[in-house]
């Protein structure tokens, strides 16, 4: 029986940081829900990080450890979520060859006893994805700044043009990866790569509250399809939502083709087979106990 396992980081930083963020760790609970209640995953499956966490339990090296418990606990069937809602970072570099490289990154918590902050650099996460085993399916959603185009090798699948916002849209870069790695990974960022992540205040029941452009968008359509929504329709629709907002931003999404038009984490997981998953390992324990007493006897 195949799994659903994620590992779910929402950070808004220490209130030291002139970068404090608001919305960030009520997004990560809230897709944390939605996985529990719409899409089959167990809560003791859902690793949940967020600022506060004793001894920095949210440092970059941190994360990378459960991502990579994640990806190598995981075989042909299992289906896998990595999610990070936070600041990114993008950085141009050049290599000894001369040549020009950009470097994009997560900002996570601090280090331990340093106070420093730590990062996750878009190698670092080739490096985990390279350690996929084939038949496992593998969802990246990023909610941070510079976030398309992280995984090389994914073709983009919703062409954009022209100048929207704060940055220059990209159309679709790379071909297409062929490795058997790349076919199930799915990639779903706030923004292009050149561009900035947004999160806004609203009033509701009289009260200010922070919010996600992205990931509350993201859920709101999710839920109002019934968790029933393709990958393209998907981003589709979070892309209109935010081409009349007024924090402009071009959502991405980077698969396969084929992958594009699968449903989102797989559809909504129906109550039935919730029951009937419940009915079988008790009919497997009762056949087991049967034939452990013959055999006693």
């Amino acid at each position: 029986m195949s799994t659903k396992r994620a590992v779910v980081v929402g950070l808004n930083y220490n209130a030291k940081y002139d970068y404090l963020l608001k919305a960030y760790i009520n997004s990560a609970k809230l897709l944390c829900e939605v996985l529990k209640e719409d899409f089959g995953y167990e809560e003791e499956n859902i690793c949940f990080i967020h600022d506060g966490r004793p001894f920095n339990a949210n440092s970059g090296s941190f994360i990378l450890s459960q991502l990579r418990n994640l990806i190598t606990s995981s075989i042909a069937g299992d289906e896998i979520l990595f999610y990070f809602a936070g600041h990114g970072n993008s950085d141009i570099f050049i290599d000894d060859n001369g040549v020009e490289h950009v470097q994009q990154s997560l900002c996570c918590g601090e280090k331990f006893l340093s106070g420093s902050l730590t990062w996750i650099t878009d190698k670092e996460l080739k490096d985990c994805l390279n350690m996929l085993a084939e038949g496992v399916y593998f969802t990246m959603i990023l909610d941070c700044c510079f976030s398309g185009n992280l995984i090389d090798g994914l073709k983009q699948q919703l062409t954009c043009k022209g100048r929207r916002g704060f940055a220059d849209i990209l159309d679709v870069v790379g071909g297409e990866d062929t490795r058997q790695q790349r076919q199930l990974v799915s990639l779903f960022s706030a923004c292009q790569r050149n561009q900035v992540a947004w999160e806004t205040r609203e009033l509701v029941n009289g009260q200010i509250k922070p919010r996600s452009v992205f990931t509350d968008t993201l859920l709101e359509i999710v839920r109002n399809k019934g968790g029933c929504i393709t990958n393209r329709e998907l981003m589709t629709e979070l892309n209109k939502v935010c081409s009349v907002h007024r924090c402009i931003q071009t959502p991405g999404l980077f698969c396969t083709d084929d992958h594009s038009y699968s449903l989102f984490l797989g559809g909504k997981q129906p109550k039935s087979d919730a029951l009937k998953s419940i009915y079988c390992v008790a009919i497997a324990f009762v056949l087991t106990y049967s034939a452990y007493k013959k055999i006693s006897e």
